[in-house]
């Protein structure tokens, strides 16, 4: 069995690929407002736009998660990311409800993509540490919920 060793470059560059994806779900419900306005939405459709990024982003992670476990998935972390960035980058263009409802897809599918490979790989690089290791991966997916609505705001304004 090949031994696992403490690699924290590794964890750095997959906790700074977590902070991206989830500055992206982070940053949705402080666009919404001005996407309900841009679009004259409804309280529903909005609600269906955060619906739809929430399954797509958590419920369909399990998929991805058995997916990964099947075989090495890497190019599901850029693919993630790129998809996540992609997706959510866009939904200010459409000028209706359906093609913003796609992009939302599009990111919350990159973001579950990329979570279970994530952990995974980070998991593989933690070595005896493995506790410290997943909590430098886990920094990151927090720091890009702390800092989506902020990054989002001072895009807006």
């Amino acid at each position: 069995m090949e031994e696992r060793k403490f690699n924290l470059k590794v964890l750095i560059i997959l906790s700074l690929g977590h902070l991206i994806t989830d500055i992206y779900q982070g940053a949705l419900p402080v666009v919404l407002p001005f996407l309900k306005d841009k679009l004259s939405l409804t309280y529903t459709m909005t609600g269906m736009i955060l619906m739809t990024s929430n399954f797509t982003s958590s419920v369909l992670q399990p998929l991805f998660g058995f997916y990964s476990d099947k075989k090495e998935k890497a190019i599901l972390l850029p693919l993630g990311v790129f998809c996540a960035g992609f997706g959510f980058s866009l939904i200010a263009l459409p000028s209706s409800f359906i093609p913003v409802l796609c992009l939302v897809t599009l990111s919350g599918l990159g973001i579950a993509a990329y979570h279970p490979e994530g952990y995974k790989t980070a998991h593989f690089f933690t070595g005896e540490r493995s506790v410290t290791g997943m909590s430098v991966f886990s920094v990151g997916g927090n720091l890009g919920f702390s800092v989506g609505p902020i990054v989002s705001i001072y895009l807006i304004q």
